[in-house]
Parts: C-alpha cells; structure tokens; sequence
C-alpha cells in the first residue's frame, strides 16, 4: 500500500509546482542580488521611498456655509469692518496751570485748550490769562475750527475775544499749528480786529534728560498794529517737569519776558506748576 501511495504523491508535487511559481511571479519583488547584508524589512523600506507617491485628491473650494461656520460674526469684532473708521475723539488739557513769583507782583497763569471732532476736522478752544491780586488780566478765549492739511499740519480759523483789564475785543483769527523737523512745536496766528490787525508766534521743544524728566524750552512773541490794541510782547521761559504719568506732570521753571515798546516792563519770576490732559 506504500508503494502505490507515494508515486500519487509525486504526481501531485509536480501538478502544482508550476501553478505557485506562476503566482509568485505575479509579484513585485525586486531582486536582492547584489545587496548582502539587507534583512527583509530593510529592503522593503526602500522600495517604499523608492516608489512615487500617489497624487492627493484635489479638494474642493469651501462653501459660504462654511466660511461663515469658520469665521463666525464677533459682535462687530471684525477689524475689516473699522479699517475706514474715524470715531469721534475729544480732549482737554491744561499746558500751563501755574503760579509765579517776581519782584513786582505775584500771581496765577493760565494756558488751556481743548477739541472735539475727527481725524481732519475738529472744534478747538482754548484760553489763557493771567491773575494778579485778584484781578484777571490779558483774558484771552479762542473758538476755532481745525482741519488737518497733513499728518503733522493743521489751518485754523476762527474768533478771539479778549476779556480781564481794559476794553474787550473781538478779532478774527487765522493761523496753522503743527510739529517742524526736528519736533519743533509751533504755532502762528492773524488776528484782525475793529481796532487792528495782530500777530502770534509760539515755538517749543521738549528735551528729555531721562524717561521722565522733561526740559522745555519756549519763546513767544506778539505784535500789534493799530487802535485800541494789545501791547507787543516777548516771553522766553524754561521748565522742567517730572511726568509721574504721561498724563499727568508737575513742573518748575523761569520765565523771562518784555512787554511793550522800547522794553517798556522788563522781568523774570520764577514758576511753578502742572501739566496734564484727559
């Protein structure tokens, strides 16, 4: 019975034989002649880097549901809806809150201005004067309109009325303010009157010895022609303030000044003050 069993067999290795090296051939293997040393794995990992790597499908544009699902409405928080936007802004400030000490006289002075309006356009006041023994003198109140010319550049145009010691005037005023090269404050001023025609010129320059301290220069200069009119002036003053907030800075100084012809009233005194804005 074993002998008839195992020509069957036989028979049967070599049936198949050929069918499996057909299905092996079928197969992408490459050859590893060549190459000794190289586990399995190893050859298998290059023949994945070797192979070009399939195309990604390409995905379709998104739908406006779905941009608005990934970028929801913030409660007007979208800065491309306030790129053009020019809000309504305004401000106070007092330049100069000061009290003085000369030879002649003691006293308070005054410097204030403030605006309402937009970036080009706006409502200015401002008003300055002096106190002396109880008596208000050289009053002044500006009401002007401002329109910005440039980024550092402002036309003004607008009333003054004087007020305090002596007869009241009122004036027409046209003038521009601004920062000169080398962030030179300045600022120039007509003034035309029933009585006459004037002129103004104020310049400033802030000097920062520290983070805090800052040293001012400033000059000043008046001159009228006509009736009935203000006398001509000439101020030249230092302060020095320590600004304990940008908001908010107490100062010290010396202010020199000429007023009428010839050097009519000549003095210093001696200032002491605040500076702020809100």
């Amino acid at each position: 019975g074993r002998v008839k069993r195992i020509p069957a067999l036989a028979c049967m290795l070599a049936f198949a034989a050929p069918t499996a090296w057909a299905q092996h051939a079928g197969h992408d293997m490459p050859q590893t002649q060549g190459m000794p040393g190289m586990s399995a794995e190893e050859h298998a990992r290059m023949m994945q880097q070797a192979r070009p790597p399939s195309p990604s499908p390409a995905l379709p544009p998104p739908t406006a549901e779905e941009r608005a699902r990934a970028f929801p409405d913030l409660g007007g928080m979208d800065m491309r809806d306030h790129m053009d936007d020019d809000p309504f802004v305004a401000m106070f400030a007092f330049d100069r809150l000061e009290a003085f000490r000369g030879d002649d006289a003691n006293g308070l002075a005054w410097e204030l201005r403030g605006w309402a309006g937009h970036r080009r356009d706006r409502f200015e006041w401002r008003s300055r004067g002096e106190r002396i023994d109880g008596d208000t003198r050289d009053g002044e109140l500006e009401l002007l309109w401002s329109h910005a010319t440039s980024a550092w550049w402002n036309r003004t145009l607008g009333v003054r009325h004087d007020f305090g010691e002596g007869e009241r005037r009122d004036w027409l005023a046209l003038g521009i303010e601004g920062m000169a090269p080398y962030k030179i404050d300045i600022a120039a001023t007509l003034y035309a009157g029933e009585g006459g025609i004037g002129a103004r010129a104020e310049a400033g320059y802030d000097l920062l010895p520290t983070q805090r301290l800052v040293l001012q220069p400033r000059l000043e200069a008046d001159a009228y022609a006509g009736n009935d009119v203000p006398r001509n002036s000439f101020e030249a003053g230092l302060r020095l303030r320590y600004e304990i907030s940008r908001r908010f800075a107490p100062y010290f100084g010396y202010e020199w000044s000429t007023v009428g012809a010839n050097g009519g009233e000549t003095g210093g005194y001696w200032v002491a003050g605040i500076r702020g804005w809100f």
